[in-house]
């Protein structure tokens, strides 16, 4: 057994992180709001005469409000929760607004995974409005991160189809992709700013298969 780095224990091959899960300014208002409770029930005890009354209405008082900011500063949704928040944070698999059209794998022909604008939220960009549900033509594996290619996705936006999971394709060109598509994509492109790490896409589409 040995002792690591601050707050970590180490068994054997198991590296164990001693304080993790806990609260420690929760534990700190916890110790305070005692400490308070001892200080006002001694002082009143002591006190020559001995203020009874005082301590009848100030503890359950005292304690009350104790609990009250307790809740509201460490409860869910409270400035001090120390609740882990999952990293990296989930991306929606489609653009906003944009409904998943997926065509299933055929013998050797991959799956394609991608996206539509059925109510029309694409504005002032390249993304063919399809209301019926469908891209026209339907899409055909594989589908390039090319710009200029037939297949490729930003050429397929004049279809109607938004293809994600593009091999190749990074978080920049999705960005530029969007921006020409006339489409934000939340975590991606919020139509400002591109959120990009140099990373690949993530996760395919998922929803209905077409």
């Amino acid at each position: 057994m040995s002792s690591g780095t601050t707050g970590t224990l180490t068994l054997g091959n198991q590296v164990y992180t001693i304080f993790q899960g806990i609260n420690l300014k929760l534990i700190a208002y916890i110790i305070i709001a005692i400490i308070v409770e001892i200080i006002a029930i001694i002082y009143g005890i002591r006190s020559q005469p001995p203020m009874f009354l005082m301590l009848v209405i100030f503890v359950p008082l005292s304690i009350y409000i104790f609990i009250i900011y307790g809740i509201q500063w460490f409860g869910d949704k409270g400035p001090f929760n120390n609740a882990q928040i999952p990293w990296p944070p989930a991306i929606n698999s489609c653009p906003d607004f944009l409904t998943a059209y997926n065509i299933p794998a055929k013998g050797t022909t991959p799956a394609i995974t991608g996206c539509i604008d059925i109510i029309g939220v694409a504005k002032g960009g390249s993304l063919k409005h399809r209301p019926t549900g469908q891209p026209e033509p339907a899409p055909t594996a594989p589908i390039t991160a090319s710009k200029t290619d037939a297949n490729g996705a930003t050429m397929l936006l004049d279809t109607g189809f938004f293809a994600t999971n593009v091999a190749g394709e990074t978080v920049a060109q999705v960005c530029t992709r969007c921006q020409t598509a006339g489409v934000t994509w939340e975590g991606v492109w919020d139509g400002q700013s591109c959120f990009s790490n140099g990373s690949n896409i993530p996760a395919a589409a998922g929803g209905d298969t077409c």
